[in-house]
């Protein structure tokens, strides 16, 4: 049994507005490099017109386009197209809370990261009760980028719900893609998990599973151990390094959300 409780998050003003500024460059560069070859007899250029579209883009960008939503999947966007991201200011502040799961349920939290130059990918998992941890891992995964750090984090937190016979499952994870791919049932994986994802979701038919997506405010433990922490392997307890995280969470003190 498979819940979903997701949300779609729609592009901020700069980038809508960056798309309409790309397709009119590339469609006038196009005209302009087919000119030059008919009449001034001139060779034409895939990488002098990329460049030219990119020139063009970034030239736009100065004017006053909007702001972006100071998320994660913007940026890339913004850097692969050389434009300079222009913050949008909060328009407020508010509290959230990591909630335990109640009796006889089981909150396995994940997150991925992405460390170094060339990129190596990181992930982190915690797995609690209603009251204490039973199990945390991290590990590194080679290089590739951080939505398949959170897939493989996924796929090895669901390999040990079988391994450990566990029934009651409450996944928390701030990759909303992630969470419609997993209720879904979705095969739509990378070549390198797909095995891996095809049987875990095989095995895992007749169990209760709840994925839910969490905000990474709220996913901070999980987060610490996939960005923070250097040793790899997997506990059945919570490590030194997270032990005071665990307890704020268990305190229910609360962390600072910004609200655009």
């Amino acid at each position: 049994m498979f819940i979903f409780f997701g949300s779609v998050r729609l592009p901020s003003r700069q980038v809508a507005n960056l798309w309409p500024v790309g397709v009119m460059s590339i469609v006038w560069g196009i005209w302009n490099h087919r000119n030059k070859a008919v009449f001034d007899d001139a060779s034409i250029s895939a990488t002098t017109l990329a460049v030219q579209v990119k020139a063009f883009i970034l030239e736009a960008s100065r004017f006053n386009l909007g702001e972006m939503t100071n998320s994660v999947e913007e940026l890339p966007v913004l850097h692969g197209l050389g434009v300079p991201g222009k913050p949008c200011r909060p328009t407020s502040y508010v509290y959230v809370f990591w909630l335990p799961p109640p009796y006889p349920w089981r909150k396995i939290n994940i997150d991925g990261s992405v460390h170094g130059s060339p990129l190596c990918i990181h992930a982190g998992d915690i797995i609690r009760d209603s009251s204490t941890v039973i199990g945390c891992f991290h590990f590194a995964a080679g290089r590739d980028w951080a939505f398949k750090a959170e897939l493989l984090a996924l796929i090895i937190a669901l390999e040990q719900v079988v391994v450990q016979g566990w029934d009651y499952i409450w996944i928390e994870i701030d990759y909303t893609y992630l969470v419609d791919l997993f209720c879904s049932c979705s095969y739509s994986v990378p070549w390198r998990f797909f095995s891996r994802w095809w049987k875990i979701l095989q095995d895992i038919t007749d169990l209760h599973i709840i994925i839910t997506h969490i905000y990474r405010e709220e996913n901070h433990v999980a987060d610490f151990l996939a960005s923070s922490v250097v040793d790899e392997g997997y506990w059945p307890f919570a490590i030194s390094y997270i032990l005071q995280l665990v307890r704020d969470d268990n305190r229910s003190l609360p962390y600072v959300r910004i609200v655009q």
